[in-house]
């Protein structure tokens, strides 16, 4: 490309960011001048988060306070519920929040399970496995089924993985607000290089045998129909469990990255820092910072230049999730009481015919 054409591109960049830059500096405005027009704080929200608009931490934080405003005002605003809870768990890394926003969720509309699967999925994430399997229980029972077909997926997935960990033999699963933690160990070991790529270990692995065992076949004096349907076998069975041994391979040299992650996660959600200079210097924060959303960069440079660290003795505060129970029997109880007036509407009616 030439030089005028770049700065042609440049031009059109920057003329797309003040287009967007003006749009919501309007739309803020509207607001402010309609505080209690949900519809359009909802339309704010479309325009903050919408998929060709940055997520600077500017942008991710206002719609955040815009969905706490139309909660305030429309309690039932599921989109504003799940919205509020992606952002918070997702763009923000405030996860001590989130699991309370969720939580307040199940209790304004508790036959809504996806908030027991978000929740599920967080204490998992920070190694609460033993309240993680209680909310993935809880969603089996409260209506699995409700969820869409990719959230049906994440659920089992998610049961597996914590399954799995519950299973182990070694139960210290690490704690990054704990400063003599031997996870700590574990991530300086490997932090030198990259995240481990399951597809790329079988790749370089499973796949040449794969190639042996086709070149064997193809190579054979006679060729039978019989000779096929077994090499095809052979390769099909070479397949699942070089899938199954790379996918564990990958799961526990992915244990340093998973802990890395999950200090990020403590340093966003407490805004102080736990990791140490020499690890944040390495390859293997880079990396997984390279793949972390734009907010989540710019909070994360903000704890950094801060640099405040977490007090000695801190725990993460899981709210009463059991706090829902009692509004998700009221609304069963309406639900049969409703069944149950239609069923005497049906008789009247049958019985005057």
């Amino acid at each position: 490309m030439t030089e005028e054409g770049l700065v042609r591109d440049e031009d059109s960049k920057s003329d797309d960011t003040r287009t967007v830059e003006t749009i919501i500096a309007e739309m803020r405005a509207e607001v402010a001048e309609h505080p209690d027009d949900v519809s359009l704080r909802w339309s704010f929200i479309q325009v903050l988060v919408a998929e060709k608009n940055p997520k600077t931490l500017a942008n991710v934080s206002l719609a955040m306070s815009q969905c706490r405003a139309i909660i305030e005002r429309d309690q039932e605003h599921v989109d504003a519920w799940l919205t509020g809870g992606y952002l918070l768990t997702h763009y923000l890394g405030i996860l001590d929040e989130a699991l309370e926003w969720w939580q307040k969720m199940r209790e304004q509309i508790p036959e809504h399970p996806l908030a027991i699967l978000q929740q599920a999925s967080i204490l998992a994430d920070l190694g609460m496995y033993d309240d993680a399997a209680i909310q993935i229980d809880r969603l089996m029972d409260e209506g699995v089924r409700s969820l869409g077909r990719h959230q049906i997926h994440d659920a089992f997935r998610l049961r597996e993985t914590v399954q799995h960990a519950l299973a182990s033999q070694d139960r210290k699963w690490f704690k990054p607000w704990i400063k003599s933690d031997e996870g700590w160990d574990t991530i300086r070991v490997a932090m030198m290089r990259g995240p481990p790529n399951a597809s790329r270990m079988f790749l370089f692995t499973v796949a040449p045998f794969m190639w042996l065992e086709a070149w064997l076949i193809t190579t054979q004096d006679t060729l039978t129909f019989t000779t096929m349907l077994f090499g095809m076998a052979i390769i099909l069975l070479t397949f699942i469990y070089g899938r199954r041994l790379t996918n564990r391979m990958t799961r526990r040299l992915s244990i340093p990255s998973l802990n890395l992650l999950r200090a990020m996660e403590i340093e966003t959600t407490t805004g102080k820092m736990v990791i140490e200079t020499d690890i944040r210097s390495s390859k293997l924060y880079d990396k997984i910072m390279q793949k972390r959303p734009l907010s989540i960069l710019e909070r994360t440079e903000k704890i950094v230049k801060r640099d405040k660290r977490l007090e000695p003795g801190w725990e993460f505060h899981i709210p009463d999730l059991d706090s829902a129970d009692d509004a998700l029997r009221r609304y069963v109880d309406r639900l049969d009481a409703e069944e149950m007036q239609e069923g005497f509407m049906s008789l009247a009616e049958f019985e005057e015919e």
